[in-house]
């Protein structure tokens, strides 16, 4: 995967920190449903030590539709393109959007395939856990 700014992304620069990893596209329509929740969660917890990562798997030569969904949606957290669609097969995942939450120690505690939702205790239990673990 790549940054917007076309600097190669790793998950190894994450390390520490509690990471929501989304998945999603422009033309996905659930997506567009669950990223202001996401963007609250990182407005929320982003001192705490989470960071999210959302992961377009556009094809190549979206860059300017995505620099502009991003805006729209006022999106502040990384954004990294994923055109090969790498994070899919690294993760198992088919179709968008699919959330994935990492701990401090980089273990996968949680994943959905679809919305994450405010609703979702296990959610957010889950991730008030994660938080709370100091390395």
């Amino acid at each position: 995967a790549i940054t917007l700014a076309g600097d190669s992304a790793r998950t190894s620069q994450l390390k520490g920190k509690v990471v929501l990893l989304n998945v999603w596209a422009t033309w996905c329509a659930p997506c567009r449903e669950e990223i202001p929740y996401l963007q609250s969660l990182y407005d929320k917890h982003r001192n705490d030590g989470l960071e999210i990562v959302g992961v377009s798997v556009d094809t190549r030569g979206q860059e300017e539709n995505i620099r502009g969904f991003v805006k729209d949606f006022s999106m502040t957290y990384p954004i990294w393109h994923d055109p090969d669609e790498r994070i899919q097969s690294l993760f198992l995942a088919v179709g968008v959007p699919a959330t994935y939450l990492i701990d401090r120690e980089g273990v996968l505690r949680w994943r959905r395939l679809g919305i994450v939702k405010e609703t979702d205790t296990l959610f957010t239990n889950t991730l008030a856990s994660a938080l709370a673990e100091t390395r």
